[in-house]
Order: structure tokens, then sequence, then C-alpha cells
């Protein structure tokens, strides 16, 4: 009876809008960016073999990653076989772009129509550069991590546009422009290792970044490099300064990258530049705050306007929840925490609230860097949400709520339940007062009306509490504002329910 009065919800917000689908909503083993210049992630267990358009495809454990080319469109078949299992295929759609011409004029003369010294030079740093590509590291932990954008500035150039430079026709633009003065620090995007560091004749200074599965990044026309041949660098980590050498008419940086020689578009791997939290306040601790499922950054003003009030600074991070997987949204996390080094905080808290808390795990779980700071959850699915096992296999479910919902599962191999421990001290606050007629019937046992109590818990929180709150409206509470407050200061909260915990375990 709760399935069919929800369904009946579903169907009814259909009508204002939504396009339902027909058939009940399936997780599948794959996600990324489906347009020209994208790239596909394939989950990969051991032993496992996949196909991209009927061409084998180098596996890697446990993701294996496939880079689609500017030209890139139009329907392709992604076939997965199993050991002792029958193969799956799925038709994959990717989406059309189209590019625009770009012309840029000022550029040194030697760089368009170079002379025979020159032009014998473009051919040395060409090889040079396809060495450098060809690596292959054994460390896999940069390609699989959230990218950030390596510095935050003013976008002057974009991926796949045809370019004319000083009147003449050039090759397609392959990365993505980002204009700031001169010395600005320029930071990896991801862990990698250093494999090209070198003055190229039309590059400049430039820096190659190996991420794994020869995945590589690219940093051109830096002032300096601060790296070295075989220097492993971190997320963050300052590479080199922001310059205009080589063919250059003013100070920026061009992020390209590289998969296995398809060129792909760095854009894609971050968030929009835009869409980047601006830190608010002077404290030199900053709390980055991420919203639920179907909100947006306003759900969390409050609480940070009471964290500013406390002498914190604040980056109120939104994100669109309804149109990317839990693993996309991540970089949205991983630009606000670069943003936040930029600006050189010393500390680095998180407040969550409800699937932000997920995707908070998810950035954590895959980076390589340890926060200083605190964490607090408010209301996390950390075991998965009742309610998705109840609507996931209703039709329209993903169409609504979007394919991160469907990872919400409290099935053993969902996502939540598949997550590493938080290596940071995490506070975790639950609500125990329904204020959501949908869902009460639900739960069999204490909920805020979306999450169970229980499903909030996780092994390695630091402390835990539950507040006569409802889920959707506790993040407005002066009494859940108090707590956070008192956990980022003093690592506990004022009350606590962990030894409760203890004795019933």
């Amino acid at each position: 009876m709760m399935k069919k009065i929800l369904q009946l919800a579903l169907t009814f917000w259909g009508t204002l809008g939504l396009v339902l689908s027909v058939t009940a909503a399936e997780p599948r083993p794959f996600f990324g960016q489906f347009e020209s210049g994208g790239f596909v992630w394939v989950e990969s267990p051991e032993d496992i073999e996949l196909h991209w358009n009927g061409e084998p495809v180098d596996v890697y454990q446990p993701r294996t990653l496939i880079g689609l080319g500017r030209d890139d469109a139009g329907e392709f078949e992604l076939t997965r076989r199993l050991p002792d299992a029958e193969a799956e295929t799925w038709t994959v759609t990717i989406e059309p772009r189209t590019y625009r011409e770009q012309r840029v004029e000022g550029v040194p003369p030697s760089t368009i129509d170079p002379d025979s010294e020159q032009f014998a030079r473009i051919l040395r740093d060409s090889e040079r550069s396809h060495a450098a590509r060809q690596s292959l590291t054994e460390n896999n932990v940069g390609v699989t991590m959230p990218f950030a954008w390596p510095l935050h500035g003013r976008i002057t150039g974009v991926y796949g546009s045809r370019r004319w430079y000083n009147g003449e026709p050039g090759t397609p633009h392959w990365g993505v422009d980002i204009a700031a003065p001169e010395g600005t620090p320029v930071r990896a995007p991801a862990d990698g290792l250093v494999t090209l560091s070198y003055d190229l004749f039309l590059s400049g200074e430039t820096v190659f970044l190996d991420h794994g599965q020869r995945l590589t990044s690219a940093l051109l026309h830096l002032s300096e490099r601060h790296v070295e041949v075989g220097d492993w660098v971190r997320q963050g980590e300052v590479i080199g300064l922001v310059g205009a050498t080589g063919r250059a008419t003013g100070p920026h940086v061009d992020w390209r990258m590289d998969l296995a020689g398809q060129r792909i578009d760095p854009a894609l791997w971050a968030p929009p530049m835009e869409d980047v939290c601006s830190i608010r306040g002077d404290g030199d601790e900053v709390v980055i705050l991420l919203h639920g499922l179907g909100r947006t950054a306003l759900s969390m003003e409050d609480m940070a306007f009471a964290l500013r009030d406390e002498g914190f600074s604040t980056c109120n991070q939104g994100y669109p929840s309804r149109d990317e997987t839990i693993q996309n949204l991540s970089s949205y996390v991983a630009s606000a925490v670069q943003k936040a080094r930029e600006e050189g905080k010393t500390r680095i808290h998180f407040v969550t609230h409800s699937m932000g808390g997920i995707i908070l795990r998810y950035y954590l779980g895959h980076s390589s860097h340890a926060e200083d700071g605190h964490v607090v959850m408010l209301a996390p699915p950390n075991k998965g949400s009742e309610i998705v096992d109840v609507l996931d296999d209703i039709p329209g479910f993903e169409e609504f709520m979007g394919p991160a919902a469907l990872q919400l599962s409290t099935a053993p191999d969902s996502l939540p339940n598949r997550l590493p421990p938080i290596e940071m001290p995490v506070g975790v606050i639950a609500g125990d007062r329904s204020s959501d007629p949908w869902f009460a019937g639900v739960f069999e046992e204490d909920s805020d009306g979306k999450v169970s109590v229980e499903s909030t818990r996780m092994v390695t929180m630091t402390d835990h509490r539950v507040m006569s709150v409802g889920h959707t409206f506790m993040m407005h509470s002066r009494d859940v504002h108090h707590e956070v407050i008192h956990f980022l200061q003093h690592g506990h909260f004022t009350e606590s329910d962990m030894d409760e915990l203890v004795e019933d375990n």
C-alpha cells in the first residue's frame, strides 16, 4: 500500500513536466560524462573483460577509464564479461558538441612560422612530449580521485575550439585556458608522477603529471616550474607559477588532458568554475558546507551564518544533486578544498546534510590528503536510505531524483556501504522527529522522516547525538547549530549517545 501511494505521488510530480520511464531504474556499472571530449568509468573487478564499440579495452582495478574524443558522438556499445558469466552489453549515447572558432592576435610570429632551427626544436619537443605520455605508473591513486581546478581564474579558452593565430588557421585547442596574474601558484589537479618538466618552444615552461591508467595532465605556459621528473606530487601541491611563456599573449595556464593518445576535455573533470563556492568571512579556519539531495546551497545559509558568527570562514558549496552520480559530484568538494588552500586557510572542516555526507565520504575516501579539521554530518544515510529501497523500482524514480539517489540503497554492495572509513574526527547528528507524512510508514524504528537513526551511524564516528528534529529543516535549528559549532571547536558534542551505542553492542 505504501509503495502504491508513493508511486501515485511520483506520477503526480510527473504531470508537472517530468518524463517518467516505463521501466524500473537499475544501477549501472558505469558512469562518466557522456559527451564529446568526455569519459566513461566502468566498474571492473578482477578477471573482467571489457570492449568499447567492439574493441578490447585495457582493464584496471577497481575501475577502468575510457576516453571520448573531440568528435566522438552517437551510440557506442559497452560490453562487460565477468568470469563464468554471460556478457552484458549496454548502448551508451554520447552527446555531440558544437565548437566555436577563436581568433587570437598578438602571438609571437616565430610560433606560427618558425625557421628551420625552431622547427627542428618543435619536432624534438613533440618527441619528448610523446615519450612522457607513454609512461605507465603503477600508482593509480590519482586517476580515481576527484579532480580539482589547478587554479581559479577567468576562462579565456576552451577545449575543442578551432584556433586562428594572427589570422592563420591552427589546430583545435586541446585544453582550457585559465587567466590569472603572473606568479599565481598552479596546483596539481590530482595526485601524479611528474613525467616531464621542461621549457618547450610552443608550450613554454611545461609540466606533465601521470595520474595512472595513462591519463596525463599537462600544465602549459608557466613562468616557473617547481617540480622535476620523477617527483610524486599530491593534489593541491604547487607545481609552478602562472606565466606567458611559449605561444601565449598574456599570463594564463593551459590545462590539457590526454588518455592513451586521446585528447579529452579537462573542464569535464571539475565543476564549472563559476559554481565553485566563494569563501566568506575572515577566520583562518574554513568550513565547507554541502547540502542534501534536491536542495541548494541556500538550505545551508543559516548554518553558514552561525559558523561565521563564531569566527569561522565558510565555503557553502552547491552542486546539481539530481543531475550527476556521487562520483562526479565529489569533484565539487575537491575544488572547494583547492579554493581554501589557494586562500591560505590553515584548517579545513566540513558540515554536511543528508547525501552531502556521502559525497564527502567519497571524496575523503579517494583523496590522499588527511585534512586536520573536523566533520559534522547531519542525517547522513551512512548505511543507505530505506526510502530508496522502497522507491527505486518505481518507474520514473531515477528521472525524478537523479542517478545519485539510485546509489543510496541499503544493499550491502551499495555505494555508502562500500566506502572506506573517514580518517578525521566525525560527529553525526540524527533526528528522531518525522515531519514528512509521505514516508512515515516506511520506518519501523526511530527516524527523521527520511533517514533512520540507525542508518546515520558509522563504525569510525567519533561522536553521535540524536536530537528532536526532522530531516528537512534540521540545518535551520539553533540547537543543531550549537552542537555543530561545539564539535568543530572541541571534537565532541555537548551530549552524546555513544555510551548507549557501546552498551547496545
